[in-house]
C-alpha cells in the first residue's frame, strides 16, 4: 500500500471514530438549540476560533448570500451548518463515511433539508459535477491530503468560472 493510502485510511478511521463519539452525543442532545450550540463551539475559545475562521473565509471568498458553497473536509458538518445558517446553499464532503452519516443526523435534528453531505475524496471530488459551485471552503482538512496538487485541481474543476476558494 502506498503512503498516501495509509494516510487516507488513518484519517478515515480517525474521523469515523470522532463521528461515532459525536453521534453518541447527538443521541443525548436531540434538541436543535443544543446542536447549534455545539456547532458554534461550547467553550469560549472554540466559539471564538470558529467565528474567526468563518469571518475570514467569508471575507476572503466574498461569497454572496445564496451562493452554492462546497465545504471540503466537512467532518460532522459544524462549519457547513454555520454557513447554511448565513444563507449559503451548502454541500459538505468528507472521506469518512461515519462523518457523513453523523452530519446527516445533525441535519435531521436541526430540520435542515437543503444541505447535501457526500462521501468524497478531496483529491478527486469525483462525485461532484464540474462547475457546480460558486465557492469552496476548507477548514483544517487539506493539511492531511497527500496529493495537494490533485485536491487543488479538483477544487478548481468544481468551481464555476469566477468562483473563489477560501482554504486554510
Amino acid at each position: 500500500m502506498t503512503e498516501g493510502r495509509d494516510i487516507k485510511a488513518y484519517m478515515r478511521e480517525r474521523y469515523d471514530g470522532f463521528a461515532e463519539r459525536v453521534a453518541g452525543e447527538l443521541r443525548d442532545l436531540g434538541d436543535p438549540a443544543q446542536v447549534w450550540a455545539t456547532a458554534e463551539g461550547l467553550r469560549p475559545a472554540l466559539a471564538y476560533f470558529r467565528r474567526r475562521k468563518l469571518q475570514t473565509a467569508l471575507h476572503l471568498g466574498g461569497f454572496r448570500p445564496g451562493a452554492a458553497i462546497l465545504d471540503v473536509g466537512s467532518a460532522t458538518g459544524d462549519y457547513t451548518f454555520l454557513l447554511a445558517r448565513k444563507g449559503f446553499r451548502m454541500t459538505g464532503i468528507d472521506l469518512s463515511p461515519r462523518s457523513i452519516d453523523t452530519a446527516r443526523a445533525k441535519a435531521e435534528i436541526l430540520g435542515i433539508r437543503d444541505i447535501d453531505f457526500i462521501r468524497s475524496d478531496a483529491e478527486t471530488l469525483s462525485e461532484l459535477p464540474s462547475g457546480a459551485f460558486d465557492g469552496v471552503v476548507s477548514f483544517s482538512a487539506l493539511r492531511y491530503v497527500e496529493r495537494l496538487d490533485a485536491a487543488l485541481a479538483a477544487i478548481r474543476r468544481v468551481l464555476r468560472p469566477g468562483g473563489v476558494a477560501a482554504l486554510d
